[in-house]
C-alpha cells in the first residue's frame, strides 16, 4: 500500500538537504571550522529525525489502532532525541559557543523547509463548511 505524499514533509525531506549545503559555507564563513562542524550535525541530526518520523508512523498505517501507535512511536522517538541532543551539544560545546548556536541554526533549517512546504500545498476546502 502507498502511502499518500504527505506534502510538506517530502517538501522538507527533499529541500532541507539543499538549504544544510547552502548554509555551510556561511556558517563556516562566520565562526570557522566549530561553526561549520556543529551546522552540519545540527542539519544532519534534523534530516534523521524527521525521516525517522516519517518512517516509523508510515510503518503504522496498516496496524489496529494505527493512530494510537503512531502516537507511541512518535512519543519514544522524541524520548530518544533527548539523550541524542545531551550527547551533540556536550560535543559541540568542547567546540566552542560558535558551534553550538551553528548546531542549533543547522537543526532548525528542517522547520524552516516544513514552512516553506505548508505554504507551498494550494488552498483547498477542507470541509463543506468552507465553501460556504
Amino acid at each position: 500500500m502507498k502511502i499518500a505524499d504527505p506534502g510538506p514533509v517530502s517538501f522538507a525531506l527533499n529541500w532541507t538537504p539543499v538549504l544544510v549545503a547552502a548554509g555551510l559555507p556561511i556558517a563556516w564563513l562566520i565562526g570557522g571550522l566549530p561553526a561549520g562542524v556543529g551546522f552540519a550535525i545540527g542539519g544532519a541530526v534534523s534530516i534523521a529525525s524527521l525521516w525517522m518520523a516519517r518512517l516509523v508512523v508510515g510503518s503504522s498505517i496498516n496496524e489496529a489502532n494505527a493512530k494510537l501507535a503512531e502516537q507511541a512511536r512518535l512519543q519514544l522517538l522524541l524520548l530518544l532525541k533527548v539523550p541524542l541532543f545531551a550527547i551533540v551539544i556536550f560535543f559541540t560545546n568542547s567546540l566552542g559557543m560558535g558551534a553550538i548556536s551553528a548546531f542549533l541554526g543547522g537543526y532548525l533549517l528542517v522547520y524552516l523547509a516544513l514552512v516553506l512546504g505548508a505554504l507551498k500545498q494550494p488552498d483547498t476546502a477542507t470541509t463543506t463548511d468552507e465553501n460556504r
